[in-house]
């Protein structure tokens, strides 16, 4: 449980003063609210997950774990969809260039919860 918590510190240290530099760009400073937002969804969705994970890795049932994994992208990638058109329809925005903070938020993310899912699975009994 302590790796998953001194990994999400690490991730999120890396990550904002990353943003904070994006956001200092003159086209990509109107993204903030939408940075902030993505930050927050993740965090949650990364907490739930490894939530979930933790009760699966005690189960008897090996394949639960694999099938949370693949639950959790398919919804991360439908979720990351639908927050991008929702995000570009109501801000009314003509260019992607939100897209770019997302991108790094998302990724940021995806790495992290890799690495903690590799390590979960490696510690599975």
């Amino acid at each position: 449980m302590k790796l998953y918590w001194s990994g999400l510190i690490v991730t999120l240290v890396v990550l904002i003063p990353v943003l904070a530099f994006m956001l200092q760009i003159p086209d990509l400073k109107p993204y903030l609210d939408l940075s902030v937002f993505s930050v927050g969804m993740f965090i949650m969705m990364s907490i739930i997950l490894y939530l979930i994970l933790r009760r699966s890795v005690l189960r008897q049932n090996h394949r639960l774990f694999l099938s949370v994994t693949m639950v959790n992208l398919l919804a991360k990638m439908v979720l990351t969809i639908v927050i991008l058109l929702v995000y570009q329809l109501v801000a009314h925005t003509a260019d992607t260039k939100f897209v770019w903070p997302f991108l790094v938020i998302y990724v940021s993310f995806t790495i992290f919860e890799t690495w903690f899912m590799s390590d979960m699975a490696r510690k599975k009994p």
